[in-house]
């Protein structure tokens, strides 16, 4: 079974120096479903199918065994809302 530390650590060998969060979206239900948002100066200048594309790869052997759903949101630094 995937955990959100496993997805977290993939995804920061990825992207280096990203900011990154991987959350379980299913509550611990063992449904397999993730959400995850990475903050990555590498996207500036990629559009949005890049840029999952790349998620993607970097959580492949996690796709190819048991992850059932995957809830992206990856953003260049510039692109990141500040909520008050």
């Amino acid at each position: 079974m995937t955990t959100p530390t496993q997805v977290l650590t993939a995804l920061q060998m990825a992207f280096p120096g990203a900011q990154i969060t991987a959350e379980d979206s299913a509550c611990g239900h063992g449904s397999e479903h993730f959400s995850v948002q990475v903050v990555s100066p590498d996207f500036v200048g990629q559009g949005l199918v890049e840029r999952h594309r790349r998620v993607y790869a970097a959580l492949g052997p996690f796709l190819q065994e048991d992850m059932h759903a995957l809830m992206i949101e990856a953003l260049a630094p510039d692109e990141v809302r500040v909520t008050p």
